[in-house]
C-alpha cells in the first residue's frame, strides 16, 4: 500500500491578497473608524500648553549655616558639593508644600476651570475623560486637593547630569495659565529658599554673645595679669625654661668651683710642706784665714796683765792683794781666749729665693682657695634660691595654666563669634535684598503653541492604526471561518482529489452569459 504525504501548505502573497480582498469591507470599516477617532482626538481633545523656566544653582553663602541653637555655641560650616546643592533644590521643588503654596496663591478654581486662551475668546470643549473621571470619582475631596493633585502631575523639575541648571516645566489648558503657574512657582520657591536658609534671630544672638564674650575676655586678661604681677611670672613655659637653664649653669659652675677648690686646697698643703722644708737663708760666700780681732785684743790685754803680774811679783810677795787680783784677771782672760781661734773664716748668707717664690705661690694659692670657697658658698646659695623659685613656680603653675587656658578659650570664642556676628549681619542684608545662590536665568515663558495633542502624530497613528486593525481583523476572521474556499483546502481537509473547479461568477456575469 502506497501512501502519499500531504504537501506542506505555504501562504503566498497571492493568498494574502485574496484574504485581504475577501475582507475588504472589515478593513475599510476599521480604517475609517481609526481615522475618525484620530480626527476626533485632533479637533476635540483639549489643548495643553507648556511654560518653562530655568534656575542656575551655585554653591554660595547658603553652604555655611549660622545656628545659634547649637549646644556647643559654635558655628558649624556645612560643606556641600555641587550635586548635593542641586539635589537639595530639586527635592524642595518637588515637595508637596510648594504645590500647596502655589495652589493657595493662584486659587483652586483658576487651576480647575476650563480656561481660555485669551480674554474674550471661545471656551474649549470640556474633556470627555475629565467628565468620566468626575463621574467615577466616589471619594469626595475638596477643590484644593484636586488642584494640588493636578499641579503635582503637571509640574516637573529636572536637572541634567553634571549641570548646575534646573529646568521647571508646567502644563495647563491655556498658555497664560501655564506661564502664571510656572512663574508663581519660581517666585514661591525663591522666597522659601531664602526663608529656609535663614536663621531667625542669629544676628541679635551673635551680637549679644560677642558683647558677653568681650567682657569675659577682658575679665580673664585682668585676672591673668594680676596673678602674674603677684607671682612675678611672665610665662610659665619661658620661666621654667629660664630656671632650668640657670639651674644647669649654676650646678655646672658649682661642680667646677668645688673641683677647683679641692685642687687649690691640695696645692696649698703641698706648698706649706715645701716651705717648711726649705731654710729662710742660704750661704752665698765663705772666706778662710782671716785674723780674729777679738782674740788679738784679748791676747794683748793678757800680755798687759802678765807684764803687770811680773812687775808686781818682783816687788811684792805672792799674797799681795794687787798681785792676787792681777793673777785672777789673767786666769779669767785665758778662758775666753782659749775658746777663740787664732785664724777664722768669714761666711756671707743671702735670702732663699726658692723659699720666697714658694711662699709667694702659697700666699697666692691661699687667696685663690679662699676665693673659690667664697664662690662655692655663693653658688650653693644661688642654687638653693633657684630651687625655691622652681618649687614656687610649680606650686602656681596650675593657677597660671588655668588662667591662660581661660584667656585662650575666651579669645577663641570671641574671635569666632565676632566673625559670625559679621557674617550674620551680611547674611541679614543679603536676605533683605533676597540675594541667594539660586538665580533665574530664564523666567517662565509664554508659548502659544500647544504641546498636545500632536496633530500629525495623531493622524499618522490613526492611519497606521486603522490599517493594522483592519488587517488584524481580516486575519482573525479568516482563521475563525471554517468554510472551504480553495481546492487546496478541500484536499487538506477531506483528503480527496479535486476533479473539477468551477470559478465563482457573480449574478451579473451569469445573466450576461
Amino acid at each position: 500500500m502506497i501512501t502519499q504525504s500531504k504537501p506542506e501548505r505555504t501562504t503566498s502573497s497571492r493568498d494574502m491578497c485574496r484574504i485581504l480582498f475577501r475582507h475588504k469591507k472589515k478593513i475599510a470599516a476599521s480604517f475609517l473608524l481609526a481615522v475618525a477617532v484620530a480626527a476626533g482626538v485632533t479637533f476635540l481633545w483639549p489643548r495643553k500648553y507648556e511654560s518653562e523656566a530655568k534656575l542656575f544653582v551655585r554653591v554660595g553663602r547658603e553652604t555655611v549655616t549660622l545656628d545659634p541653637t547649637a549646644t556647643t555655641g559654635q558655628v558649624i560650616p556645612v560643606e556641600l558639593s555641587r550635586e548635593t546643592e542641586v539635589n537639595s533644590v530639586l527635592e524642595m521643588l518637588r515637595s508637596r508644600v510648594m504645590i500647596e503654596k502655589l495652589v493657595d496663591e493662584i486659587g483652586p478654581q483658576a487651576i480647575l476651570r476650563a480656561g481660555s486662551e485669551a480674554e474674550g475668546s471661545r471656551k474649549q470643549p470640556a474633556s470627555v475623560l475629565s467628565k468620566i473621571s468626575s463621574l467615577l470619582d466616589v471619594d469626595s475631596i475638596s477643590d484644593r486637593e484636586k488642584a494640588i493633585i493636578r499641579l503635582s502631575r503637571s509640574l516637573r523639575s529636572s536637572a541634567e547630569k553634571k549641570s548646575d541648571v534646573i529646568t521647571i516645566n508646567g502644563t495647563a489648558i491655556s498658555p497664560k495659565l501655564a506661564q502664571q503657574i510656572v512663574g508663581k512657582f519660581v517666585e514661591i520657591y525663591l522666597g522659601e529658599h531664602t526663608r529656609m536658609h535663614r536663621t531667625a534671630g542669629s544676628q541679635a544672638f551673635f551680637t549679644e554673645q560677642t558683647g558677653l564674650l568681650r567682657k569675659s575676655l577682658s575679665d580673664a586678661l585682668i585676672k591673668l595679669r594680676d596673678a602674674k604681677n603677684e607671682l612675678g611670672i611672665l610665662s610659665i613655659d619661658n620661666q621654667r625654661e629660664v630656671l632650668r637653664d640657670e639651674m644647669v649653669a649654676a650646678e655646672t659652675r658649682l661642680a667646677q668651683t668645688r673641683a677647683g677648690l679641692a685642687a687649690s686646697q691640695e696645692k696649698v698643703g703641698a706648698l706649706k710642706e715645701k716651705v717648711k722644708a726649705l731654710p729662710e737663708r742660704l750661704a752665698t760666700d765663705e772666706t778662710k784665714g782671716l785674723p780674729n780681732p777679738a782674740a788679738d785684743s784679748m791676747r794683748q790685754e793678757l800680755y798687759q796683765l802678765e807684764i803687770r803680774e811680773a812687775e808686781l811679783a818682783s816687788r811684792f810677795n805672792n799674797e799681795f792683794p794687787a798681785l792676787v787680783a792681777v793673777r785672777a784677771q789673767i786666769e779669767a782672760a785665758k778662758k775666753p781666749l782659749n775658746k777663740e781661734e787664732h785664724r777664722r773664716s768669714q761666711q756671707t748668707t743671702g735670702v732663699n729665693l726658692v723659699r720666697d717664690q714658694l711662699q709667694v705661690s702659697l700666699l697666692s694659692e691661699e687667696s685663690n682657695a679662699a676665693s673659690l670657697e667664697a664662690e662655692t658658698k655663693s653658688l650653693e646659695t644661688q642654687l638653693a634660691q633657684l630651687h625655691d623659685r622652681a618649687r614656687n613656680l610649680t606650686e602656681h603653675e596650675w593657677t597660671i595654666a588655668n588662667l591662660e587656658q581661660e584667656v585662650a578659650l575666651c579669645k577663641a570664642n570671641y574671635t569666632t563669634y565676632s566673625e559670625k556676628s559679621e557674617q550674620s549681619r551680611i547674611d541679614a542684608a543679603l536676605q533683605n535684598e533676597r540675594i541667594t545662590n539660586v538665580n533665574v536665568i530664564q523666567p517662565a515663558n509664554l508659548i502659544e503653541k500647544p504641546i498636545s495633542p500632536r496633530k500629525l502624530l495623531v493622524v499618522l497613528a490613526g492611519i497606521f492604526g486603522g490599517l493594522a486593525l483592519g488587517i488584524g481583523l481580516a486575519l482573525v476572521a479568516e482563521l475563525l471561518d471554517p468554510t472551504l474556499k480553495t481546492p487546496l483546502d478541500i484536499e487538506e481537509q477531506l483528503s480527496l482529489p479535486v476533479l473539477l473547479s468551477i470559478p465563482r461568477v457573480t449574478k451579473r456575469q451569469a445573466i450576461l452569459n
